[in-house]
């Protein structure tokens, strides 16, 4: 399939047999042969905001491209290699409303490392819930990015003039979720493409509006999160209940059943080792050549301590589950290892928790300086369940907190901690 084979917009397909498509023909052709191609890839942590997101945009743009498109079609990639489908759940319960399974996503495995299979001056990136593409893919094509739709900190690496040169958009704007925004952006485009449809193609429609609405809803805790809803993300859900109501589904579509269904899938980690745990929703950077990683867990410390002692008989459960982390930092090379947990107590309330541990002792100070600054805008109160789990040594230092102001997730913790970093 060369860049001149399809017509300037793709027929409509189902999402899986898009995908099956964007996966075994457009990105194989685009290594095989080396033919243009640009690629939608969400952030590392690849949870759904990154996997919705991703899919979203390149269903929609590869069906209605700009004039000065650069390839034919627009290829998702979801950020993890393709075992680690396995550790997320709520992929299983969401994408089945399309038809999809897991394992038909396309992944990092997908793109081959290095310059030579898939050469960079054939591709264009697009980033969305992100806006620096980052690890083995940032250090190969970082300069092959082309837009961004994303609702994190602007880091300055997305050309300022994106829309202007290259047709595809530079958003970076706060909301609960950065489907919301992907929903924005396109919304005229997907009302072209489902003008005068058929039944078939409205059917689509309504499968691409769950699959969005799934990640909008979990981003916001079903629009309840106070902290986090913008009317952007209202605005996303209102409209992709449209399109579930044109298809006819409207009636039998519960939004709030359909948002405990995911999240139940995303909260069982029964059967998911502490391992799998951790790297279920993991992110990292690197600050004045110091990595830093930062999991989070959709269950308290206590519930994970409990876990690594099931897992481990003859250790206790706190330093089981420290071991377990402290393997898993070392694995990844990390200098800072931080642990975010979210989960609502027996009361109803939604609450944080938040560890971290400086590993070495070079980024002990940058560690207590991120304590010092950050402890009033985050609300950090000591964490003193069973004894606490604090440490200082020679070597290392950890701490851990309830992070009262619950509002602030990953994207307001990891800047702060990089910033502790580079003023050290």
């Amino acid at each position: 399939m060369s860049s001149s084979s399809l017509t300037p917009h793709l027929k409509r397909l189902s999402i899986r047999d898009f995908l099956l498509t964007a996966h075994a023909e457009a990105l194989h052709y685009a290594i095989k042969e080396h033919e243009p191609v640009t690629i939608v890839t969400g952030n590392e942590s690849a949870d759904l905001d990154s996997m919705t997101s991703a899919l979203v945009y390149a269903y929609i743009r590869s069906c209605a491209p700009p004039k000065n498109s650069f390839g034919s079609m627009y290829v998702p990639i979801v950020a993890i290699p393709r075992h680690d489908l396995s550790v997320r759940p709520e992929f299983t319960a969401l994408l089945k409303y399309a038809g999809v399974k897991p394992i038909e996503l396309p992944c990092l495995d997908d793109i081959p490392p290095g310059k030579k299979l898939l050469k960079p001056k054939t591709t264009h990136w697009v980033l969305v819930d992100h806006n620096a593409l980052s690890g083995r893919l940032g250090e190969v094509y970082s300069d092959n990015v082309v837009g961004c739709v994303d609702h994190h900190v602007d880091e300055g690496k997305v050309p300022k003039d994106a829309e202007k040169r290259f047709g595809e958009p530079r958003v970076i704007e706060k909301t609960g979720s950065c489907t919301s925004l992907v929903v924005r952006y396109l919304q005229d485009d997907w009302d072209k493409l489902s003008r005068g449809a058929q039944n078939e193609v409205r059917e689509w429609d309504a499968q691409l509006a769950k699959l969005a609405m799934g990640s909008i809803l979990i981003d916001t805790r079903d629009l309840e999160d106070e902290g986090k809803v913008t009317d952007d993300d209202q605005k996303a859900v209102e409209y992709l209940l449209e399109k579930i109501h044109a298809a006819g589904d409207g009636d039998q579509f519960d939004r709030h059943k359909f948002y405990d269904e995911i999240d139940k899938a995303k909260k069982n980690l029964e059967s998911l080792s502490i391992s799998d745990i951790l790297r279920k929703d993991y992110k990292e950077w690197t600050e004045k050549k110091e990595k830093i990683g930062i999991s989070c867990v959709v269950k308290p410390i206590t519930w994970m301590k409990k876990k690594a002692d099931s897992e481990a008989k003859d250790e206790d459960g706190q330093t089981a589950l420290l071991e377990r982390m402290r393997k898993y930092a070392k694995e990844r090379d990390l200098d800072i290892f931080g642990l975010m947990t979210t989960f609502t107590d027996d009361d109803g309330n939604f609450r944080r928790e938040l560890m971290i541990w400086a590993l070495d002792k070079d980024v002990v100070d940058a560690a207590k300086k991120f304590q010092k600054t950050s402890a009033d805008g985050l609300g950090l109160e000591e964490w003193k369940v069973d004894g606490g789990m604090d440490e200082e040594n020679s070597k290392e230092w950890r701490r851990v907190w309830w992070q009262r102001k619950v509002e602030h997730s990953r994207k307001r913790v990891a800047p702060l901690l990089r910033e502790a970093v580079k003023e050290s």
